[in-house]
């Protein structure tokens, strides 16, 4: 989605789950900002794990594993590599740099004896409006949001208010500040 005219100064503020609220500036305008939800383990990760198992032309046996994940690397011969994430592990630790995929097989009744879920991800994409090549791409934990001030230093929806603390403001969200006040004086009634 666009924001912002020509001369606009934005700021975009991005906040993923757990994480700090950052802003990026970027110095044209106007932008396109969009977010994307992504899964970083890739089409072959399972939560439950399976045996995998493969010829290796190197040592000339079939050599089987239990694992979450895989990734073949085609190198343009007849033999391929691929990187293996063990049950246990959290990144892809095994490398066998000759196997030959048409011999590759899935076995999920052999499984990890635990389940890992997937991890989801979000990217924010901040472009030059009508471009299709990123200016900034942040990522992090699921869920990511972000908001967008065109001239103001806070985004629409926020209040600015000083602060003693750099940057000299803080902007706070106006609906949770009228919620607040609201109960305040329902309170005061009672």
């Amino acid at each position: 989605m666009s924001y912002c005219n020509i001369g606009d100064t934005p700021k975009v503020y991005v906040e993923f789950n757990g994480q700090n609220k950052q802003t990026y500036e970027p110095k044209i305008s106007p932008i396109d900002v969009s977010s994307e939800d992504y899964y970083p383990d890739g089409i072959n990760y399972s939560p439950t794990g399976y045996q995998i198992s493969f010829y290796s032309p190197n040592n000339g046996i079939r050599l089987a594993v239990v694992a979450r994940n895989f990734v073949i690397h085609d190198r343009g011969s007849i033999y391929s590599s691929i990187d293996i994430q063990l049950c246990g592990q959290d990144d892809f630790t095994i490398n066998y740099a000759n196997i030959d995929p048409s011999t590759l097989v899935i076995n999920t009744a052999i499984t990890c004896g635990n389940s890992k879920p997937r991890t989801k991800k979000t990217k924010i994409h901040i472009k030059k409006a009508g471009e299709s090549s990123d200016l900034f791409t942040v990522f992090g934990d699921y869920p990511g949001t972000f908001q967008v001030a065109c001239n103001a230093r806070c985004p629409d929806g926020f209040c600015e208010c000083p602060s003693l603390g750099y940057p000299g403001y803080c902007c706070l969200d106006c609906r949770a500040i009228a919620s607040e006040l609201r109960s305040i004086t329902n309170s005061l009634r009672s």
